[in-house]
């Protein structure tokens, strides 16, 4: 299963200034820079695409989660970042979420190759 993990998120507008947020865990650490993936969760829920994975309050199994309230995982939202931006694990994405998601990740993927 996916995790869900609080980060430290930079500002778009201010990179220096960072926000802790929610976000799905991709990746293990690799490459030169010791990076992990992670993909942007919200709970600004003003606009849903296609693509994006919804995580309800209503959820039978919403509590694994770790979230608060109703919650998007933005998939074409994704960044590389240090493994130390991580503050700690809040949870996991329960299974029938974590099929949704592989399944759009790869839709998003195959698209644009």
């Amino acid at each position: 299963m996916l995790k869900l993990v609080k980060i430290k998120y930079p500002f778009v507008e201010q990179p220096s200034i960072f926000k802790e947020r929610p976000a799905l865990l991709l990746t293990k650490p690799f490459g030169k820079y010791n990076l992990v993936i992670v993909a942007f969760i919200t709970s600004q829920i003003t606009e849903i695409l296609p693509t994006d994975v919804l995580i309800k309050l209503s959820h039978r199994e919403f509590a694994k989660t770790g979230l608060a309230k109703d919650s998007v995982i933005k998939i074409h939202k994704l960044n590389s970042i240090e493994p130390k931006h991580i503050l700690g694990i809040m949870g996991e994405l329960p299974q029938d979420l974590d099929l949704e998601f592989k399944r759009k990740f790869k839709i998003i993927f195959t698209n644009c190759l």
